[in-house]
């Protein structure tokens, strides 16, 4: 982009969490960037009330909403295109279009490797009515489906909100594995399956895709989920905005997930021991409160002993290093795919203070939280021209 284009339009629903973290991502770059643009935000209802009184030199938007396609092929500028599907991408007739799009290949392949990993053998795909939202649902399934057909394993079927109950209430074989469409569909999958019954994970791993920290506190058990950051999605398409011009007429970029969290719903040191079960679950779900060993021991209600010893038995470690994981691994993950401070890092995590999370880093990791960051970003995922 030219320093004379400055009148940009952004078509997002910022009322939508999601969307406002894309658009906090936007923000954040162009304040960073010292660019002199001029952005303006709007939902589709706005714009197309307001959007055809001025011309714009560029528009950012969001194409997995079908009525933005439609307005941004009226407004004829140049435009950066963020979708979850990288098939079945519209060509509208424009000097430049860019889409950034989900990586589906590797997204499914990571749900797919952790699954196995946890020692599934039968897959199965639960969209619940997320096929009636956009294509990338149906996309997520195809591909999923023909990763897992590749790979030897047998296939339960795909699923939606009207066919899953009588599926699973005839029972379940052990080892079995679900791919949702998103967390939102990881949690109602889990709700429902322990109505019927089924243990989560014991019998059955399921995994969601977003890492959406309200839906996972939501869930009866910690959703395992691939890691989409929509903040760094509005990074990203930010600085495909600064090179729009210079790409080709029309192209797809594609964009990494994160790695995977490993929680409960498809845990990869689950126990067999109730007991210990029962506690990690009780971690999972409060590690963000300043929560210690001796309410674990409560909630399990049973002596501090007992449980020291199964989980000595089942995990090789005390119930505070247990804790003590957990915390580290969501630090970790919160360094690499936020921007939270270190303070609220360390807060979110049920750290009583910035200070002692350094100590921790710098005790176990050889370096400050900081400088963990650092390093992840300087080796972060990068986006690939198709």
């Amino acid at each position: 982009m030219s320093q004379s284009e400055s009148q940009v339009l952004v078509l997002f629903n910022i009322k939508h969490p999601y969307d406002r973290k894309i658009v906090d991502g936007i923000l954040d770059a162009m304040h960073n960037s010292n660019r002199n643009l001029q952005l303006t935000f709007m939902t589709h209802d706005e714009a197309l009330l307001v959007a055809h009184d001025q011309v714009w030199d560029a528009v950012i938007a969001d194409f997995d909403r079908p009525l933005n396609i439609e307005l941004c092929a009226t407004l004829q500028a140049p435009v950066v295109a963020l979708v979850s599907n990288q098939h079945n991408v519209p060509n509208l007739q424009l000097s430049h279009l860019l889409y950034l799009a989900l990586d589906t290949e590797r997204l499914c392949t990571l749900a797919r490797d952790h699954l196995i990993a946890c020692g599934v053998i039968r897959f199965g795909y639960f969209a619940g009515m997320a096929d009636e939202i956009g294509f990338w649902a149906h996309e997520r399934r195809e591909i999923f489906k023909r990763l897992v057909l590749e790979a030897g394993y047998e296939w339960l079927g795909d699923f939606v909100t009207h066919n899953i109950r009588p599926f699973l209430a005839v029972g379940l074989p052990t080892r079995t594995g679900f791919l949702c469409a998103s967390d939102t569909q990881a949690r109602q999958l889990i709700t429902l399956a322990l109505n019927l019954g089924i243990d989560v994970p014991g019998t059955t791993a399921i995994i969601g895709i977003d890492n959406d920290d309200i839906e996972n506190q939501l869930s009866p058990v910690p959703i395992s989920t691939v890691t989409i950051d929509p903040y760094v999605l509005g990074e990203k398409a930010f600085a495909a905005l600064l090179n729009l011009h210079n790409s080709k007429s029309f192209s797809i970029q594609l964009i990494e997930p994160g790695a995977v969290m490993n929680r409960l719903s498809a845990y990869l040191d689950i126990s067999d021991d109730p007991l210990v079960t029962n506690a990690l679950k009780y971690i999972y779900r409060h590690y963000h409160r300043p929560i210690n060993a001796e309410q674990v021991i409560a909630e399990c209600k049973t002596s501090r002993n007992t449980l020291e010893s199964h989980f000595k038995k089942a995990l090789g470690k005390t119930i505070h290093q247990a804790l003590h994981d957990v915390r580290m691994e969501k630090a970790k993950d919160l360094l690499k795919n936020s921007n939270k401070s270190i303070e609220d890092v360390a807060l979110h995590c049920g750290l009583s203070s910035a200070q002692y999370l350094y100590y921790l880093f710098r005790k176990e990791e050889g370096m400050t939280p900081k400088n963990y960051r650092d390093m992840k970003l300087s080796t972060g995922d990068s986006m690939t021209e198709l």
